[in-house]
């Protein structure tokens, strides 16, 4: 998996992409996510909103653990986790 299959990925909204950086915005929850090429690993950041700064996550040792991580957090996210009141602010209606 490269960044430019992250790219073509339906699951994702890409923010930014650099030569070691992208930035995606998972459509289902609306987290953003910076995953940077390491050489050696894949360091995930993390926010809650488009607007926030991003905290360090994990690392994984390929791109494809990283996007599997995203995705298992989304379930999280969407299945048990207490939803804020606040609209958010990306207000995407993504299907």
């Amino acid at each position: 998996m490269t960044y430019t299959d992250i790219q073509n990925e339906r699951y994702f909204l890409t923010l930014i992409k650099k030569k070691n950086i992208i930035e995606i915005m998972s459509k289902n929850t609306g987290h953003t996510w910076k995953i940077e090429d390491k050489k050696i690993c894949f360091d995930l950041s993390h926010s809650h909103a488009f607007y926030s700064d991003y905290h360090y996550q994990t690392s994984f040792g390929t791109l494809v653990e990283a996007i599997d991580y995203i995705k298992e957090h989304d379930i999280f996210q969407l299945g048990g986790r207490k939803r804020s009141r606040k609209k958010p602010a990306y207000a995407l209606n993504i299907k």
